[in-house]
């Protein structure tokens, strides 16, 4: 089992660590991980929950100034996510760690702000990702309950986009602009056809289902 010493703490919970084994640097989140501890201190191994690395120095840079300027709850209530989303679904791109805590804290400052913004791509993330989008959906509760706000369900999309692009190894611009696409196809069908297609929900998701892989096959120039 690896052997963690402490480079930098980044604050009670999260710790910059190297290992005894390869000298490269690994974030580790835990419970009271960083409190009372010093440079070169060795990581307890039962207070670990993640470990995780972020290869580029950019992104490295970028989580610690988020760590260091977020809430420490917001922090916790990610990481917590974050793993509960590995026993959901498994292998994921560790660039989440950054991407969701910079969107969450982000939205937090907004709700306190009084400022909101709408997810008009809702209805087809919903079909378009339907397993990350239930995940999202408790996703929310949690952050409402325990950060003791009300984000709305818009919300529950821009999380979904940060899952699935976590476990399909994109960016989350890249299936924003997927779900865009679909959704300006969908117009243009309604339109011509003068149809509604929540009328026909089985069809719109058959639909939408082969859309959407004709649509990344395009973007891969994969020829159709």
């Amino acid at each position: 089992m690896k052997t963690y010493n402490i480079a930098k703490i980044l604050n009670h919970n999260v710790v910059v660590c190297r290992s005894d084994e390869d000298s490269r640097e690994y974030i580790i989140f835990g419970k009271g991980i960083g409190f009372q501890r010093r440079e070169n201190d060795v990581v307890p191994a039962e207070q670990i929950q993640n470990v995780y690395e972020l290869v580029d120095l950019k992104d490295r840079r970028r989580y610690e100034e988020l760590v260091n300027s977020a809430d420490d709850e917001v922090v916790e209530v990610t990481e917590e996510v974050i793993s509960e989303m590995t026993n959901s679904f498994g292998a994921y791109d560790k660039r989440i760690h950054l991407a969701l805590l910079d969107h969450i804290q982000f939205s937090v400052k907004r709700y306190r702000e009084k400022i909101t913004v709408k997810n008009v791509f809702t209805d087809e993330i919903r079909f378009l990702y339907p397993k990350e989008f239930q995940f999202a959906k408790e996703v929310l509760a949690k952050i409402n309950e325990r950060l003791g706000i009300h984000l709305d369900d818009s919300e529950i999309g821009f999380i979904c986009m940060h899952i699935h692009a976590a476990l399909q190894g994109e960016s989350a611009s890249l299936s924003t602009m997927i779900a865009q696409i679909l959704t300006e196809t969908l117009a243009i069908i309604e339109r011509e056809m003068q149809i509604n297609l929540n009328d026909y929900e089985v069809a719109k998701q058959r639909l939408i289902t082969h859309l959407k892989f004709a649509i990344k096959r395009s973007l891969d120039g994969v020829e159709i």
